[in-house]
């Protein structure tokens, strides 16, 4: 869709009303973009943002960071996981 660099900060200074019209349509397109890939669930609460990077950067802020801590846990987890003799194979796999 080509519609991404929404989510960047917008070079400051005039815009002619071609321009303007076009980021418009480009951010609109972008929003409902992410609302529909949004889970019913959580879209009643972004659909009122008003910008495309305003959504985003509400979602980033409540999604972004804290997924990444957990993510790096779970691979630690995992990559110290040892199988030991004691427990049956079936029993550790479920562990993993």
């Amino acid at each position: 869709m080509h519609c991404y660099f929404i989510v960047k900060p917008r070079p400051l200074g005039p815009h002619i009303a071609e321009d303007e019209q076009w980021f418009i349509d480009t951010d609109t397109t972008f929003n409902g973009a992410m609302n529909s890939m949004l889970g019913d669930s959580i879209v009643d609460t972004y659909v009122t943002t008003t910008s495309g990077k305003e959504m985003w950067d509400a979602l980033e802020a409540k999604y972004g960071a804290s997924d990444a801590g957990s993510e790096l846990y779970i691979m630690e987890q995992f990559h110290d996981y040892r199988m030991v003799e004691d427990r049956s194979v079936v029993e550790q796999a479920h562990d993993i």
